[in-house]
């Protein structure tokens, strides 16, 4: 097989983002700051690590980063617990795999998360490779998640099923 394909998690093959969008909100309101729609989409692609000191920096939250990201952390945990999968992702995966396609799974989402969605929805031995924003040094719009795939399948071309633009961003910059 001379192609591979690569999905994103959140809004690709888990249906997070309602639920990752009150935590966002839920975090910030905690802190007397009302989020928007617009910030979340923005954010939407970068490590947890990088969204929180995004929003320690432009709010000028008063908690340390560490703190901030351990309590957003604890909210999103729970979203993974009751997550369903984005309609009709599994039979897509499904094929894939019995058409030999390798596929793989790039996300800005922490291991545990990932792991807890592959066991969740039975995806555990779908993928060739998985590969969490936690794993690279740059988390999307930056190239170094999907770079690595490419560098994983070396000689394969790699297509992407991103929902995020700055997923598209990442994608397209790692060719």
């Amino acid at each position: 097989m001379d192609k591979v394909i690569a999905f994103d998690m959140d809004g690709v093959i888990a249906d997070t983002l309602g639920a990752l969008y009150r935590c966002y909100l839920d975090l910030l309101a905690a802190h007397g700051v009302e989020g928007t729609e617009a910030e979340f989409n923005q954010l939407n692609g970068p490590k947890i690590s990088e969204i929180v000191s995004y929003l320690k920096q432009t709010y000028q939250l008063p908690a340390s980063e560490e703190a901030l990201q351990a309590e957003y952390l604890q909210r999103i945990e729970s979203v993974y617990d009751d997550v369903q999968p984005v309609h009709n992702v599994l039979p897509v995966i499904e094929q894939l795999q019995k058409e030999g396609v390798p596929l793989a799974l790039a996300s800005s989402s922490p291991r545990a998360a990932i792991e807890r969605v592959l066991e969740r929805f039975e995806l555990t031995d779908s993928f060739s490779l998985v590969i969490s924003g936690d794993e690279v040094p740059r988390a999307k719009p930056a190239a170094d998640i999907y770079q690595a795939v490419k560098e994983h399948f070396s000689g394969q071309k790699v297509y992407v099923i991103e929902d995020a633009p700055l997923g598209v961003v990442a994608a397209q910059a790692a060719g």
